[in-house]
This record gives structure tokens, C-alpha cells and sequence, in this order.
């Protein structure tokens, strides 16, 4: 296991950890941050970053695209940019913590896919 060092600032640990992390991680952290979530698509959905139903608070889940883990909420036009955001706000977590939630983040782990949320829509 390879001990991950993350930068003193919020961007440069959103950075690294959007960079080192596995996206399927993030993802599976964004489902047991949020359970309320709803799937539609490639787009995660819930009322807000206090975590109840709705989809104000839409976040972009496409692990090959470009805006991973980015969005917003529409009802008060917070931007998401990335799953370092999305811990400190649903978890009530500070950037240390975040750190240190994936500092000993194995790099060589191979998780393949996420548990999808509770509730799932299709198109």
C-alpha cells in the first residue's frame, strides 16, 4: 500500500484526489454519502447537499467523461467540482479529513464498479 500525499490547499486536493482516486471510489462514496440519490442517466440526483430526495442538486457520474463528479444545485447555484466538495458538505468533513479519508487509498486497488443507490430511474 503506497501512502497518498495530498497539497495544503482545498483545489490541490480536489486535484489529486480527482487524479489518484479511482473514479469508481468516488463514486461509490457519493452513493453512501447520499442514499437518498437518485440515478437518471449518467446524472445523480437529491434535493440538496443536506441529502434528502429531490433533484435540485444534479451531479454529473459519467466515470469516462470530462465532468466527473461536477454540477450544481439549481435551487441555490452552488457548483460541485469534485468529490472533495461533496464529503466536506455531506459528511460535515473539513479538508483534512477529506485527506485523510484517502491517504492510505491503496493505489493498486481494482474495485470495477460501484453499489448503485436504492433508487434507480432509466431514461
Amino acid at each position: 500500500m503506497t501512502i497518498l500525499r495530498f497539497g495544503n490547499t482545498t483545489s490541490q486536493l480536489t486535484e489529486k484526489i480527482s487524479n489518484l482516486v479511482p473514479r469508481t471510489t468516488q463514486l461509490q462514496d457519493l452513493f453512501d454519502t447520499y442514499p437518498n440519490g437518485v440515478r437518471h442517466g449518467t446524472t445523480f440526483m437529491i434535493g440538496s447537499f443536506q441529502g434528502e430526495a429531490g433533484s435540485s442538486l444534479q451531479i454529473n457520474i459519467d466515470i469516462h467523461g470530462p465532468n466527473f463528479m461536477r454540477g450544481q444545485d439549481w435551487a441555490t447555484g452552488d457548483g460541485i467540482g469534485g468529490i472533495t466538495k461533496i464529503l466536506m458538505e455531506g459528511r460535515g468533513w473539513t479538508s483534512r479529513e477529506v485527506a485523510a479519508h484517502y491517504q492510505s487509498f491503496p493505489r493498486n486497488a481494482t474495485r470495477t464498479s460501484a453499489r448503485k443507490p436504492n433508487q434507480t430511474r432509466t431514461c
